[in-house]
């Protein structure tokens, strides 16, 4: 690398800024650590995708969700890595802004559809009552369309800003300037605490009043996936939400909430899915057929691989009439575009 020269008071103006670049490194490889751990899951569990997901021949709203979360997610990631951190790349501004754009957009998409996924299977717990289904519906629009409107009013007014010389003696490719309104990023994750609080309140009420004297496997795959997703988010949400409370001392300045999180959230509706193949409840396997499988055309029943134990059985996919289709929170900073 060919060397910089700079006047006395760039030389200041770097001294100041090193502690604020040091805690942007240490951010970026807590984030990185969680995008291998995904990208790890992810690739191991490709297999299970292929034989299960794949197969199918309409984009439902179980095959719709689970894809649609998984290759965001991927992408977002991709994206991150190529604008925060020190790739060397030489991008314009209009690509810095263009891809600064492209994740804020896809983080909210990745948040939504992984909360959705959520809410399908309480959806799956409550039999498919529609009924049910058009509350839940008026609930879950109308908490997260004011998330994402709060969130994009923040998040799209950061503007792609010309890089330092400190930026460039470390190989940043690109700056930001921070959102013009960071009072709407605090007003969505309230509501977004609010809508994680009611899922979960619905679904442990659901659990206890419904399936209190029952053991099928839907109610296990939904404590230990489910719950764990729920419990997660809920506690690092409620972190998030406290340390961007004005007077508290709470603060996450080196992003292990957003990396637990991100992770946890990912994993955890991912497996959600994939391991509700193995439901054998009849009163919920017609509604888990037409979210996720399909009858073959010749009349014949798919094969249903049992992911705890790895044994197939022939079981016969039901269907039902009028089924239904439904992280990373950003963090804006003075140069980069983070997911959460």
């Amino acid at each position: 690398m060919s060397a910089i020269a700079v006047d006395q008071e760039t030389a200041d103006l770097i001294l100041e800024l090193l502690p604020q670049f040091k805690l942007w490194q240490i951010e970026e490889y807590v984030m990185l650590a969680s995008y291998s751990a995904l990208i790890y899951y992810y690739l191991s569990t490709f297999h299970e995708e292929v034989s299960h997901i794949w197969p199918q021949r309409r984009f439902g709203l179980g095959k719709t969700l689970f894809l649609t979360t998984r290759y965001v997610a991927l992408s977002t990631m991709i994206a991150q890595l190529l604008v925060n951190w020190p790739t060397r790349l030489d991008m314009s501004l209009h690509v810095c802004q263009a891809t600064s754009q492209f994740i804020n957009i896809s983080s909210e998409l990745c948040r939504v559809t992984a909360e959705a996924i959520l809410w399908v299977c309480l959806y799956a717990l409550l039999e498919g009552r529609k009924t049910y289904f058009w509350v839940m519906i008026l609930v879950f629009l109308g908490l997260s369309l004011p998330i994402v409107a709060h969130d994009l009013a923040n998040d799209l007014t950061q503007a792609a800003v010309e890089t330092s010389v400190l930026d460039h003696i470390i190989g940043y490719p690109c700056n930001f300037s921070p959102g013009k309104h960071p009072k709407n990023e605090f007003i969505a994750n309230y509501i977004n605490l609010t809508r994680t609080i009611l899922g979960l309140g619905a679904g442990l009420i659901t659990i206890a009043v419904r399936y209190r004297k029952q053991s099928n496997n839907l109610i296990k795959v939904i404590v230990r996936e489910g719950g764990l997703y729920y419990m997660s988010a809920l506690v690092f949400r409620f972190l998030g939400s406290l340390s961007l409370t004005r007077g508290l001392s709470i603060t996450d300045d080196y992003a292990v909430f957003k990396a637990l999180r991100w992770i946890l959230v990912m994993v955890f509706v991912d497996r959600l899915l994939l391991q509700m193949r193995s439901v054998s409840d009849p009163g919920t396997q017609a509604v888990i057929s037409s979210l996720i499988f399909e009858k073959e055309s010749d009349g014949r029943e798919s094969e249903r691989s049992t992911l705890d134990n790895g044994e197939k059985s022939t079981t016969p996919e039901l269907t039902s009439e009028g089924g239904t289709e439904d992280e990373a929170q950003l963090d804006s900073g003075r140069r980069e575009v983070s997911v959460a």
